[in-house]
């Protein structure tokens, strides 16, 4: 799924046209939080923000326009364009940002000891430390800006703002029902320009640089194999393998203990499914 999107606009929209909102949803107007624009806007409906839209920029080479939103507001895309058709030319709308998603029933500790990503040199990890004395991991970054793919339990931030849902999910030390896989990509990152081209992401992986491997069960357990699942159960796939690729040739010296999985396959699949469904 798509969890946030921001849109560009070289057109800037009436304020009669962002004030006909009012007939579906509340528009509040605020004094402009940045030096950037001359108002802004905030679209409400039923006390929850669905637009952030920044109206007349102040700054030469900034687009006039610009709106911020989370999709999954919307039950479908025809909905959101709608409801965008109001205010501008939809054709006209660029994409400055947009963060993909998939939810997996992993729990962040078993995400952490396999996970990789090509091309990202730095990453981070966040632990939440209130819980108990040595904390738990609850989230991961990978990579900086314009493209960061960002892990992190997402039952146990739901469960922290009291909205757990359905699922009904408890969190309890270094366990955990629910992985968000969430990749934020930044303008000349963002493979799809145009907003009404977004439906040209069915055909686009935007998780294909992700890895994830497990030790080999066919191979005899051996003192090798049992240091590399220390080290990735203590600083995690990743690091550990920079660690070790600095030091040796990973794939000659450990390439028959791991075994990638096809793990990026299985993201894009259950990422097509979602937005399939939102599409059309």
């Amino acid at each position: 799924m798509i969890d946030k999107l921001h849109l560009t606009s070289p057109t800037l929209p009436s304020l009669e046209a962002i004030n006909s909102l009012n007939t579906r949803y509340k528009v509040i107007e605020r004094s402009s939080l940045n030096n950037l624009y001359l108002k802004t806007f905030i679209v409400v409906k039923d006390k929850e923000q669905l637009m952030y839209l920044q109206y007349d920029s102040l700054k030469t080479g900034v687009y006039p326009f610009s709106v911020q939103l989370n999709p999954c507001s919307w039950n479908f895309l025809t909905d959101l364009e709608s409801d965008l058709s109001m205010i501008t030319d939809i054709k006209k709308l660029r994409i400055s940002r947009i963060d993909h998603c998939v939810d997996l029933p992993m729990s962040i500790d078993e995400v952490r000891k396999g996970l990789r990503v090509k091309y990202k040199q730095s990453s981070k990890t966040f632990k939440e430390s209130t819980v108990s004395k040595h904390g738990f991991i609850t989230g991961m970054y990978f990579g900086d800006r314009p493209e960061t793919l960002c892990v992190y339990d997402k039952a146990y931030e739901l469960s922290k703002k009291g909205r757990v849902g359905k699922l009904r999910i408890k969190r309890k030390e270094n366990t955990g029902a629910w992985t968000r896989f969430e990749l934020r990509q930044f303008h000349k990152k963002v493979n799809i320009e145009q907003f009404e081209q977004i439906r040209n992401l069915l055909n686009l992986n935007p998780f294909h640089n992700v890895q994830f491997f497990k030790i080999s069960g066919s191979l005899s357990r051996s003192k090798k194999n049992e240091a590399l699942e220390i080290l990735f159960g203590y600083d995690g796939f990743s690091d550990t393998y920079a660690k070790l690729n600095r030091q040796n040739n990973i794939k000659r010296n450990f390439g028959l203990a791991l075994n990638e999985t096809n793990f990026s396959q299985e993201l894009a699949e259950k990422y097509w499914e979602n937005l399939g469904h939102y599409f059309y």
